[in-house]
């Protein structure tokens, strides 16, 4: 009866790990592919290669100066969307994260400064921006809705 339980103890284990490494596959290291999975969730999808246009559009959003990328994709449905910025190396990717977190706080900031803490313009923009996940995953910077980020893994 040991033996018996000891097995299976090990398999839950084993399932268990599995479903583990299954449901933290992360963003996938390739744009092409982000793309793919994205278009196959029915998201309309763009995707920019040229430096300039990725530069621009990253200053434009958070004032991010002279990224060292590859692609950036930009991706729609609906209520949902996500952005991948697609670095040539893990430092860059940070630092874009870094850029993205100022943004937000001075953002904040501003809001709160303009119409006050308590007021419902402040409250709507808090809402809005904590729905968006943002993070690395290698070399690659992300932000969008959690549905999104789901669909594009």
């Amino acid at each position: 009866m040991k033996k018996i339980i000891s097995m299976a103890l090990v398999v839950l284990m084993l399932v268990g790990s599995m479903l583990t490494l299954v449901a933290c596959a992360g963003i996938p290291s390739d744009y092409k592919e982000a793309k793919a999975n994205l278009e196959d969730n029915d998201y309309d999808v763009e995707v920019q290669t040229n430096d300039t246009v990725i530069n621009a559009t990253l200053s434009m959003m958070f004032g991010a100066d002279d990224v060292d990328a590859d692609a950036l994709v930009e991706a729609e449905k609906d209520d949902d969307g996500i952005i991948l910025v697609y670095c040539e190396d893990s430092d860059s990717a940070k630092a874009l994260d870094d850029a993205y977190n100022e943004f937000v706080e001075e953002s904040l900031d501003a809001l709160e400064e303009y119409y006050g803490k308590d007021s419902d313009e402040y409250a709507e923009a808090a809402e809005e921006l904590e729905k968006m996940e943002h993070g690395v995953s290698g070399k690659v910077f992300y932000f969008g809705t959690e549905q999104a980020v789901k669909d594009v893994k």
